[in-house]
């Protein structure tokens, strides 16, 4: 069933008020109701970043099982930094 745009503003005080991303709540609730319209912003918006980003965000997904993770504060970053060295 096709979300109406309307309804989806309630997700962005939920959001809010649980304190998570609402990029997040946004996708999952997308992928739940309406996965055509979420497979069509995620080809445009993907349209902003590399293929190389793209596979890293992807890579982050899976291996966090779409859990949207945090760094973990600098101990995350560094790790996150040393990987990328070459």
């Amino acid at each position: 069933m096709p979300v109406q745009w309307y309804t989806l503003h309630p997700l962005f005080i939920l959001a809010e008020a649980l304190g998570v991303s609402t990029a997040h709540l946004l996708r999952m609730a997308l992928a739940e109701y309406d996965p055509s319209t979420l497979a069509v912003i995620e080809d445009v918006l993907t349209a902003l970043v590399t293929e190389n980003e793209r596979e890293i965000i992807a890579l982050v997904r899976e291996a966090s099982g779409g859990s949207d993770p945090a760094l973990a504060g600098k101990r995350g970053r560094d790790l996150v930094t040393e990987a990328f060295k070459a």
